[in-house]
């Protein structure tokens, strides 16, 4: 069982957040998103993972390293230049047989998705290509398709502009492919699978299946869906394994951390290692609290995300909120720590 993670894009969408981060490596639950991704192909029985990067490349790699802290076998190839989500799985052409299956992941959206049931909806209707897609309103934000009662794709089109459209069947960016399909993207131009490769197919009539799918899926691509999809972690929507001990129904906290005697926690709520939470606090879930956070005294936070190292001063408010902290990046810190031996 063998899959690609694509996990090379910039998420402009995401700034500021990413200005100092990859993508793939923003927290859902205290975990980075792909990390989630990971234990979800490890738990399916996906034992080699290859993954494109590009944007904080070393941070990605240096983080997952061979991927034997997940009992997977992980294996990079750096992008200098991007050239779309097809053209990024095209790269492992070489690593594949013609007749492998693969499953292809875009490295940065939440879900819990049965990987191992795609891979028998593609093989039970002999497909090239099977994509997974999920019934959501305002569909012209994503690659949205058409189905026969075969569940064929019989059109398929990338954002389209059709804002009246209330719903619709879109890509999730997720796949399950023949591998000899990669040998024939190009690498040399952006190639996307919604917009390039997918039309393409369904116009030749070649055998291009949708596998709808009840499960949770979430792209993370803007702030407010960044928001929602950490929200809806600690709130149970998505089957993934929240770090921490329960401390009691609802309430999970990781080890270092500290809550005054007269803090009041309204549940479901995560609080990351380290953090602390001062006397008189209030936090009312779902809300989750990153590493060494700290929320001031008497201050309240309601349904709000805070990621590592954010400090909520004495009587602050925070509602709806997701807030991250300007902390130097690595490079960054080796800067100042060689101006000051100057």
């Amino acid at each position: 069982m063998k899959a690609i993670i694509l996990a090379a894009g910039l998420g402009n969408r995401l700034r500021p957040f990413t200005d100092k981060t990859a993508k793939p490596l923003l927290p859902v639950a205290n975990r980075p998103v792909m990390e989630h991704i990971v234990r979800n192909l490890q738990a399916s029985g996906f034992s080699e993972i290859f993954a494109n990067v590009h944007y904080y490349s070393q941070e990605i790699m240096e983080f997952f390293g061979d991927g034997s802290s997940w009992n997977v076998s992980l294996q990079w190839r750096f992008q200098p230049t991007l050239t779309g989500p097809a053209g990024g799985a095209a790269l492992f052409a070489d690593m594949f047989m013609p007749e492998d299956v693969v499953v292809v992941v875009s490295g940065d959206a939440l879900h819990d998705i049965d990987l191992l049931e795609l891979v028998d909806f593609h093989l039970t209707h002999n497909a090239l290509l099977s994509v997974v897609m999920k019934r959501v309103h305002h569909p012209d934000r994503y690659g949205v398709g058409r189905l026969d009662d075969n569940q064929r794709i019989v059109a398929f089109a990338e954002k389209p502009n059709s804002p009246a459209v209330i719903e619709g069947l879109v890509s999730c960016g997720i796949y399950c492919l023949q591998a000899s399909l990669l040998r024939d993207i190009p690498v040399d131009r952006v190639y996307d699978f919604g917009a390039d490769l997918i039309p393409s197919l369904a116009a030749r009539g070649e055998a291009v299946f949708g596998f709808e799918t009840q499960s949770y899926w979430r792209d993370i691509g803007d702030l407010s869906e960044f928001r929602q999809a950490n929200l809806d972690a600690i709130s149970s929507h998505v089957r993934i394994a929240l770090p921490g001990e329960a401390l009691h129904e609802g309430i999970y906290i990781e080890p270092g951390a500290s809550i005054a005697s007269d803090v009041e926690l309204v549940p479901p709520i995560l609080i990351g290692a380290s953090a602390a939470i001062l006397k008189g606090a209030k936090i009312v879930g779902p809300a989750i609290l990153g590493a060494s956070t700290v929320v001031g005294e008497y201050s309240s936070l309601v349904r709000t995300v805070l990621l590592d190292h954010v400090r909520i001063p004495d009587f602050g408010i925070v509602v709806d909120g997701v807030i991250g902290s300007n902390q130097p990046t690595r490079d960054e810190q080796k800067y100042d720590e060689k101006s000051k031996e100057r």
